[in-house]
């Protein structure tokens, strides 16, 4: 099955290939995989395909703003990663200390 991907203005920015029934209302099913559907606006309330199509540069910004917003996504993901990593070695770091400290009371009572 094939769609077409809608913006929040209602604008085509992609067409896939799902292969299964979608529900999401970004997604409009479209009869075959056709280029013509890119940048053309769907209007949502009457459910069909106008004759307005989007300006290329507006098309690049707002790809450029999606690319943005991911990179900055993965950059904070990043950061999570790095904190938790850092998390880990501080626990383990004081798990070691722990057992250290175990040991020499069990041998300070022996």
């Amino acid at each position: 099955m094939y769609y077409a991907q809608i913006d929040e203005k209602g604008y085509c920015i992609a067409i896939s290939d799902l292969g299964e029934n979608m529900t999401d209302e970004a997604l409009i099913m479209i009869p075959e995989m056709n280029e013509n559907y890119l940048k053309r606006k769907y209007d949502k309330e009457k459910k069909c395909w106008t004759k307005q199509w989007k300006q290329s540069n507006t098309i690049i910004q707002s790809q450029q703003t999606d690319m943005q917003m991911m990179m900055q996504a993965m950059t904070e993901l990043e950061l999570l990663a790095y904190e938790e990593k850092a998390q880990r070695q501080v626990l383990s770091q004081k798990t070691e200390e722990l057992e250290k400290s175990i040991k020499e009371m069990q041998n300070n009572n022996v």
